[in-house]
């Protein structure tokens, strides 16, 4: 277990304060040099080049030039780097944590020496907001290298696809786009149902998965994600629309992957197949609740011939 403050979700963050942060550096043009797997979509782990031998030292020695954070765990994989640090007092470095990670770099592009550009610029950041989280991070950073080969042997599944159409709808897709020929029920649950309705409405659309449909909706309150959970252990299927763009390299996280590779799940982002997305918040949400109506009324038109 970490002993450290974790952040308060829905607070604007100070990258120098105390906390558990979840970091992704990307190679330049995610280039495969820091690396290869081996093994096989049982058990892979990943065969470090010079590159990123220095890149995995360099991380290591971090603690000794910035006496207010650890190390937890790392993850070197050929084009890209994840790691976990605990910051557990107040950094010094005057730019805080984007300071520290400039800092890395320059010391791995010091042992590199030829000039090559080694990482992209910038990094992406996640703070740890509970115990929980950390250890299912912690997980997909150990079982990354298997999940890759994974992808690899899926026909396509976690490719990203443009422009998907569904009705009167475009979207951008990873997972398996055949769901979309199923019959679609749409998971939406109003704020001001009652408890009772909450549990009613669950049971419907568990039901119906049972029965074969396939659930479509954002699943962004807690009932909402509970239906979704319960749908997928019992061997359900998963249309999920998502509040965000996809680049190139998405692919769904931790347990979703799994699902994903079993062919019962599709993420689909109407952005910026669509246009623009609404202001991020509820409106987006909305916006998405509306598109997964729209999409389980044009399937039951379907359905009716």
């Amino acid at each position: 277990m970490i002993r450290a403050p974790y952040a308060k979700p829905g607070r604007a963050h100070d990258f120098a304060a105390p906390c558990v942060y979840y970091l992704t550096v990307r190679t330049h043009g995610w280039q495969p040099l820091l690396g290869r797997i081996e093994g096989s979509t049982g058990d892979a782990w990943v065969v470090p080049s010079a590159y990123g031998q220095i890149a995995a030292e360099e991380l290591a020695a971090l603690p000794r030039r910035f006496g207010e954070l650890m190390l937890v765990a790392h993850t070197v994989m050929p084009d890209h780097v994840h790691f976990i640090l605990n910051v557990h007092s107040r950094l010094a470095c005057p730019s805080g944590l984007p300071g520290v990670i400039a800092s890395w770099k320059a010391a791995c592009m010091e042992r590199v020496g030829d000039g090559r550009p080694l990482f992209a610029d910038g990094f992406e950041a996640r703070v740890m907001v509970d115990e929980g989280q950390y250890m299912r991070v912690s997980r997909y950073m150990h079982d990354n290298p298997r999940r890759t080969l994974m992808a690899a042997a899926a026909c396509g599944l976690f490719d990203v696809r443009r422009g998907v159409e569904y009705g009167s709808y475009r979207f951008d897709a990873v997972g398996n786009a055949e769901l979309l020929r199923g019959s679609l029920v749409a998971v939406h649950v109003r704020r001001h149902w009652s408890e009772r309705q909450w549990v009613d409405y669950g049971n419907r659309c568990l039901r119906a998965a049972g029965e074969g449909c396939v659930l479509v909706g954002a699943f962004v309150s807690e009932v909402e994600q509970s239906i979704g959970i319960k749908a997928v252990e019992h061997g359900a299927s998963v249309v999920r629309l998502l509040p965000h763009p996809m680049d190139d390299h998405y692919k769904p996280a931790v347990n979703a992957f799994y699902t994903c590779a079993e062919g019962r799940l599709l993420h689909l982002s109407p952005w910026p197949a669509m246009g623009t997305p609404p202001p991020a918040g509820r409106d987006r949400f909305n916006s998405l609740n509306v598109i997964a109506e729209g999409m389980a009324l044009h399937s039951r038109i379907l359905s009716n011939g």
